[in-house]
């Protein structure tokens, strides 16, 4: 995938083979999570594209370089905030 940054150059997101390091801020990996999940049902804003897409996880571990599985799973957790944040307004 080809993103272009504010100054015009082009940036190209790989796979990375090695673990990135995860995050201890809570917070953080919550944030993190939140964005993948609105990326793969709403999507966001693709430069390359000009437009809106939705992303895959292949897709989102290319760009963090982390594994797929963790963003499959990153989204899954973000899944069951998202119930639980629903179930306790819900009362």
């Amino acid at each position: 995938m080809m993103f272009q940054t504010a100054a015009g150059d082009g940036v190209f997101a790989t796979p990375c083979p090695r673990r990135a390091p995860r995050l201890t801020n809570v917070h953080g990996r919550k944030r993190r999570n939140a964005l993948w999940l609105h990326a793969t049902t709403t999507g966001l804003f693709d430069p390359g594209q000009n437009r809106i897409r939705q992303y895959t996880a292949n897709d989102l571990a290319a760009l963090w370089a982390v594994t797929p599985k963790a963003v499959r799973n990153g989204i899954k957790e973000a899944l069951k905030d998202q119930e639980r944040l629903l179930a306790h307004v819900a009362g």
